[in-house]
């Protein structure tokens, strides 16, 4: 994964690639993106489960978007906005797309959005099986 540095929407600094202390999950997201939306609460139930992995969310939305997106949607996850560049970097094209990337940088696995069962319900395991069999290989 190519390294990167970002400041989310709250002014903290994200590292990307390149050595962490833990893996990050990437969910890249737009806010008008229907199904995108549908899986906040799954999202957000993940990331209080979850400390083992730092979560970010990427968007090509500008900030005051983003900042509008989290306050509507209670959404939970750090949130980098205006990232077009990082985006078209990585060639994500569909939305939303996840990407898990090792402690050492390693771009481990990439897939869509949760499967319809999984939409927007906080109890289906299918992200944090992912994960955990995406961490495991």
């Amino acid at each position: 994964m190519p390294p990167a540095a970002f400041v989310d929407i709250a002014d903290v600094r994200h590292q990307v690639g390149g050595h962490r202390e833990k893996p990050i999950l990437l969910n890249f997201y737009f806010a008008e993106c229907l199904p995108c939306i549908a899986e906040i609460p799954h999202l957000n139930t993940f990331a209080k489960a979850n400390t083992a992995v730092d979560v970010l969310a990427v968007t090509f939305d500008n900030a005051a978007t983003a900042k509008a997106f989290i306050a509507k949607r209670g959404f939970a996850w750090p949130v980098v906005a205006d990232a077009k560049n990082y985006t078209n970097t990585l060639r994500v094209t569909s939305y939303p797309t996840f990407a898990l990337v090792s402690a050492t940088g390693k771009l481990i696995a990439v897939r869509g959005s949760l499967s319809p069962s999984g939409v927007g319900d906080p109890k289906d395991s299918t992200l944090e099986d992912w994960v955990r069999t995406s961490l495991q290989q």
